[in-house]
């Protein structure tokens, strides 16, 4: 009786084990991607994982590698990098792509109120 309560008990576990493994982190900051077309490839997936400013540097961290203005990744150029997110122009259809820190922000009250809103 020892052996069939084991093996239900194993067999109960394995579908509970698999679903935990399946969650992501949820520590990890949001990953925001504004693509300009809906069919670009998986293997050029963009990932800003910090930006940096010193004095008036600024640099920024996409896929792992270390990046300024001007600099390029795969085909994409550099173009400005902000507080919050990075501008990026793809060189093959020369449209900009922004890569987002964090998600979208709505107003605040008090600056609804000054715009009128």
């Amino acid at each position: 009786m020892w052996r069939v309560s084991f093996a239900t008990l194993l067999i109960l576990m394995v579908p509970a084990s698999s679903y935990a493994q399946a969650l992501s982190d949820p520590t990890a900051p949001p990953r925001v991607i504004e693509r300009s077309e809906a069919g670009e490839s998986s293997t050029e997936r963009l990932n800003l994982q910090s930006i940096q400013w010193i004095g008036t540097e600024r640099s920024a961290l996409i896929n792992g590698e270390r990046l300024y203005p001007g600099d390029k990744l795969n085909s994409y150029t550099v173009e400005t990098i902000e507080m919050s997110q990075v501008i990026l122009r793809d060189q093959r259809t020369n449209k900009l792509i922004t890569l987002r820190l964090f998600g979208f922000t709505k107003k605040r009250g008090s600056q609804a109120a000054r715009s009128g809103l």
